[in-house]
């Protein structure tokens, strides 16, 4: 017998491993947010108490990580240093929604004023933890190349990352988040107006809408997507056997 492409990847397989991988990033979110809430929470509880209770934020969560998204893109493309900047000021607007509960530009703007004065020292932290974060990833990937496929590679490092370099970023920048909060106490009552970062979230968002007009490659450049992932998955539980004929 013969088992060719067409039968892997009919439509309905397809659309079978789309929508799983939607789950599995719907779930990978929920994740994150629930480690997050632990890590913030000053209560030791159960692990599906902070999925439970985090349920709830994953709206918010979602806003915010989008505003970040804009809010860099509209600072990159402006020159790279003005995005660099912004990132960095608004890097703890998820912890500053756990801990306050402010959200939205109210919770970047507040990440900014903890930030203001402590840019440096925040950057510094941020490059050590990727270059650290990048080594482990590299020399797990090595080790792993040796003997197994590329596709399979790509999904343990996957699981790899979300089991320990996540939870070790998460911990590593809710510290520093902890200590840089401790020096400017009074951020947490300002009164902020939240209109310029309101302003430059717009304008990513207009770049975003008008760039696929502009380029060639269109918003293949701009947009995360999970088909390649996708495809991966289905070779992965197929076997690398894609495209190869048996007789």
């Amino acid at each position: 017998s013969r088992l060719t492409p067409g039968v892997l990847f009919s439509p309905a397989v397809f659309f079978l491993v789309v929508l799983t991988s939607v789950f599995v990033l719907f779930l990978q979110i929920w994740g994150g947010i629930a480690l997050l809430y632990a890590v913030m929470s000053d209560k030791a509880e159960p692990f599906w108490v902070s999925y439970a209770k985090s349920f709830s934020k994953i709206g918010s969560y979602l806003w915010i990580l989008i505003l970040f998204y804009f809010v860099g893109l509209a600072g990159s493309t402006f020159f790279v240093l003005p995005g660099i900047y912004f990132l960095v000021s608004i890097l703890f607007a998820l912890f500053v929604f756990f801990d306050e509960g402010v959200k939205g530009t109210t919770a970047l703007q507040r990440s900014f004023s903890y930030v203001r004065g402590n840019w440096w020292g925040v950057c510094f932290h941020i490059a050590f933890v990727i270059l650290l974060g990048a080594a482990f990833f590299i020399l797990c990937r090595t080790l792993l190349s040796t003997f197994l496929p590329l596709f399979s590679v790509k999904i343990i490092m996957n699981f790899i990352s979300w089991l320990f370099l996540y939870p070790f970023g998460l911990l590593y920048f809710f510290h520093l988040f902890t200590a840089i909060r401790s020096r400017k106490p009074w951020v947490r009552e300002e009164f902020i107006h939240n209109h310029f970062f309101a302003l430059v979230a717009f304008a990513g968002f207009v770049i975003f809408a008008v760039m696929p007009f502009l380029t060639l490659r269109g918003a293949s450049k701009f947009f995360p997507t999970f088909y390649p992932d996708a495809l991966d998955l289905q070779k992965f539980f197929s076997f690398g056997l894609t495209g190869q004929t048996t007789s």
